[in-house]
């Protein structure tokens, strides 16, 4: 245990140290709220590990140094720009003060939960996806010292989260692979939050604990699966275009992590889309950080259309060229008896479209996949009576997020009904009940102790909703 835990130090310090230098960097060419800029340090650092990774294996180079090389870099380069790195950690630590003094128990909670799943990372590979394909992969690339056709399933095309991964199988760590996903759920709460920020909310805290205790994330982010981390690439292309006021670098780095998202999950192109109606609504509405005007609004529109073709072309050609095969044939083939449990039947496809609203009741077995969480299923009816009776500005600021966010749901939901395949429509959705909900008590003040006490009662039901898979789980690194 204590080399698989000295690997996942070697991979943690890889990761962020190369994602803050990087995020350091990049504020002298963007300014980004405290939020984003937080989230994106270990999204960055899991995005440039896996490229490094990427072309090492090519090279043939998939050797036990690679992850000591990866994590010398990523102690190098803060200090290379250190300058820059003490403003973002002042910046960081100053926003961190300022939540901790307006929530202090919400903060508590984020610190434990966190604190659980990496505890819980300890525990060795034993979800289903993890033991068939996610981290056998990542074995056999390790042993063999580069990159081959895998003769598991879904890993020779779309594979960044298991190239991520075999750093860790370089040092025989499935641990250093749980917290890397681990990583990416951090990300994924704090650009949920940025979201908010960007669009005027001061509730960036509640939204980040709400984002991160949802079962359907929470759960995941222990193994070493790729669902959180896609849907963290894909919210943080969100965030950074909002906070970075649409300029020219911000369009830059949300078509990195819309790369990063596809190459890890081939479903999230429908974030794509998403993200592209995001900014046209933003224009046309003229709601959220300045907005460009409509027609450059359709011009982002190219690049963001061209990142999503040049991803799925290049890992599809890569395909091929392993394997002779253009698609998956693990998703072309006729499901076996065992997928066909897990596929949607008739009914639900007919309820399919309402489970957006009512998934934190159904949840758990597939087709489902999980629940989402508890502030989203309890506020989301009220807050939609709300802005639709509240009507003009509000309404246009809630359907910002609420429209992309149930499009997505509509769209990849036709083929896969799993609410684990959606946490993108999930995070989207908890910051437009966030909205609404602020919205509500800015002129009735009377609420406000009301709304603060309810969301938080929510999220310790969220935790409590968590608590006994974690349990079964911390008993398995106990033992």
């Amino acid at each position: 245990m204590l080399s698989q835990l000295l690997g996942a130090l070697v991979l943690v310090i890889a990761i962020l140290g190369m994602g803050l230098g990087v995020v350091a960097i990049l504020r002298k060419r963007l300014f980004l709220d405290p939020w984003t800029s937080a989230g994106l340090i270990p999204l960055f650092g899991v995005f440039i590990v896996g490229v490094l990774t990427l072309v090492a294996g090519h090279l043939f180079l998939l050797h036990v140094a690679l992850p000591l090389v990866l994590a010398a870099v990523g102690a190098l380069l803060p200090v290379l720009v250190r300058s820059d790195v003490k403003g973002l950690i002042s910046e960081l630590a100053l926003e961190a003060m300022r939540a901790w003094r307006a929530y202090p128990l919400l903060v508590i909670i984020l610190i434990a939960v966190v604190t659980v799943a990496l505890v819980a990372g300890l525990a060795p590979p034993v979800r289903t996806d993890e033991v068939e394909y996610h981290w056998p992969a990542p074995v056999a690339w390790a042993e063999r010292g580069g990159w081959n056709a895998s003769p598991f399933r879904h890993v020779n095309a779309f594979p960044l989260m298991e190239i991520v991964y075999t750093p860790a199988a370089l040092m025989g760590s499935p641990v250093a692979a749980h917290w890397t996903h681990t990583l990416t759920m951090v990300g994924l709460g704090l650009c949920t939050a940025g979201i908010a920020v960007s669009l005027g909310s001061r509730l960036a805290a509640p939204v980040a604990a709400a984002a991160v205790v949802s079962p359907v994330v929470y759960l995941q982010s222990m193994a070493a699966y790729n669902d959180v981390g896609a849907a963290a690439f894909t919210v943080a292309a969100v965030a950074v275009v909002f906070s970075g006021r649409y300029k020219r670098w911000a369009l830059v780095i949300s078509c990195l992590m819309l790369v990063a998202a596809i190459s890890s999950k081939p479903t999230s192109v429908v974030a794509v889309g998403c993200v592209a109606l995001i900014i046209a609504l933003a224009a046309w509405w003229r709601v959220g950080p300045p907005s460009p005007s409509v027609g450059r609004a359709l011009r982002m529109w190219i690049p963001l259309a061209v990142t999503g073709l040049a991803t799925l072309t290049f890992w599809t050609v890569r395909q091929y060229l392993y394997t002779g095969n253009w698609l998956d044939p693990a998703m072309t083939a006729t499901p076996d008896a065992y997928a066909q449990t897990m596929l949607p039947d008739t009914g639900d496809r007919i309820v399919w479209p309402l489970i957006p609203f009512v998934s934190g009741i159904i949840g758990g077995a597939e087709p489902w996949g999980g629940r989402t969480s508890l502030v989203l299923q309890a506020m989301i009816f009220p807050a939609l009576v709300y802005v639709i009776w509240r009507r003009g500005e509000m309404l246009r600021r809630f359907a910002l997020m609420a429209i992309p966010a149930y499009l997505h749901w509509i769209i990849l939901g036709a083929a896969i009904v799993r609410t684990r395949f959606h946490i993108f429509s999930w995070s989207l959705l908890i910051v437009a009940v966030a909205l609404a909900a602020e919205d509500f008590v800015k002129g009735r003040p009377q609420w406000k102790r009301a709304l603060r006490v309810a969301w938080l009662v929510l999220i310790i039901l969220g935790v409590l909703d968590v608590s006994r898979q974690t349990v079964d789980i911390l008993r398995m690194v106990w033992s």
